[in-house]
């Protein structure tokens, strides 16, 4: 079934999040580091948790930073976003086509941004 403009993935925000787990266990990294992704996820969770179809739309992600006060932070937090998703290619998740459209859509906004 394919995605309309009002599909709505509630979930997207836990996967992001077990992802990101998976892949500080997998590298070895330090607690700070998961600390810092999880922050940026949560962050994120009403964009991310919105229409599955509009979160592979640059336009989704340029929005963001064009109505917060805080764009250092927000980019920041869209990089590690975009990192994580970007991991799960190579590691066969079954939804990684997703993830990683949803990556190249934020990768885009910030070269915008740039």
């Amino acid at each position: 079934m394919e995605a309309t403009e009002t599909d709505i993935n509630t979930s997207l925000t836990a996967e992001i999040l077990a992802i990101a787990e998976a892949r500080a266990v997998s590298e070895g990294l330090q607690g700070n580091t998961l600390t810092r992704h999880r922050s940026a996820i949560k962050a994120l969770t009403d964009t991310l948790n919105g229409s599955t179809v509009r979160l592979v739309r640059p336009g989704r992600w340029v929005s963001l930073y064009a109505r917060e006060p805080s764009t250092s932070t927000l980019t920041s937090n869209m990089k590690f976003v975009a990192s994580i998703l970007e991991w799960t290619e190579a590691r066969g998740y079954p939804q990684a086509d997703f993830y990683l459209r949803i990556a190249h859509a934020i990768r885009q906004a910030l070269a915008v941004k740039a």
